[in-house]
């Protein structure tokens, strides 16, 4: 098993996404129990498959404040302890109680400490921070309408305890959900799945004028380049003037030799003067 930060959790979209890293989420660490002060173990990170990939070790030490202690790798080195301190706040409710958040331990390069409340953390450098600090923009910031649509579809599909991908079946209803709101929502991903099959077919109508176009723009540069070419007439006309000024007696040969293998002008025109030289000598 690699270290942790060692890969990323594959998928769709943009590359650099919040999606695409590993995150520690202060509401589920409140709602397990691990901000109670005295707590510590192992926080894991999973697969598709339920295979462990990553772990740190965490420990809370009052209140206010935890601890997380891993190994990790800094600017292509070799894999260094990290500790790094997190403080929590709780912010008041409208209603009652309070609602725990992350402190971000970020540095805004000379602008101070980050100190954002924030609810995530992600893993996408040696520390935990926010997305703000890392720069990390959401998936959906960069999606097109395909990838819109397929990305409601796969929610619909969760929703209903089902894979998530719109190529497999489509999920029963779940145990306790009425049947007007199975078909409800079964009408609406079937909406959604129409509309990314549409959606799919534009996609790749563009992709087809785009090659469409990119064959029209070379197609009109080979004819240019073919226009520019010196033609056989002239070459044959520019063989004809130099032998005719070579004087009598010289020997063909090796000179015919030369204009059987010439291709462009500028190497007759180097020709001819040769000859010409030859002929003041």
């Amino acid at each position: 098993m690699g270290g942790f930060g060692s890969g990323r959790i594959g998928g769709w979209g943009r590359s650099d996404a919040v999606e695409s890293y590993r995150y520690i989420d202060v509401n589920t660490l409140h709602r397990q129990g691990y901000l109670m002060p005295g707590w510590s173990g192992p926080l894991r990170w999973a697969d598709r498959d339920g295979e462990e990939v990553a772990s740190i070790s965490m420990k809370t030490l009052d209140l206010g404040c935890i601890e997380f202690s891993y190994r990790t790798r800094i600017s292509g080195s070799e894999k260094q302890d990290i500790t790094q301190q997190i403080y929590i706040v709780d912010v008041p409710c409208r209603y009652g109680g309070t609602r725990p958040y992350f402190r971000c331990p970020g540095d805004m390069k000379g602008s101070g400490a980050c100190s954002r409340r924030v609810t995530k953390l992600y893993s996408a450098g040696p520390y935990f921070l926010c997305r703000h600090c890392y720069k990390l923009p959401y998936a959906s910031q960069s999606e097109n309408a395909w990838d819109r649509a397929r990305r409601r579809a796969g929610k619909v599909r969760k929703r209903l305890d089902g894979d998530p991908h719109w190529d497999g079946p489509f999920p029963s209803r779940p145990k306790g959900m009425w049947r007007r709101t199975y078909d409800r929502v079964k009408a609406q991903a079937q909406a959604t799945e129409e509309a990314m099959g549409h959606s799919f077919t534009d996609m790749c109508e563009r992709l087809v004028g785009y090659e469409d176009t990119l064959n029209r723009r070379y197609r009109k540069n080979e004819i240019a380049k073919i226009k520019a070419r010196p033609t056989v007439s002239n070459e044959r006309s520019a063989m004809d003037r130099i032998l005719r000024n070579l004087p009598t007696g010289h020997s063909l040969e090796a000179d015919i030799e030369n204009l059987t293998g010439l291709q462009s002008g500028r190497r007759i025109e180097a020709f001819m003067r040769e000859n010409s030289r030859r002929e003041i000598l």
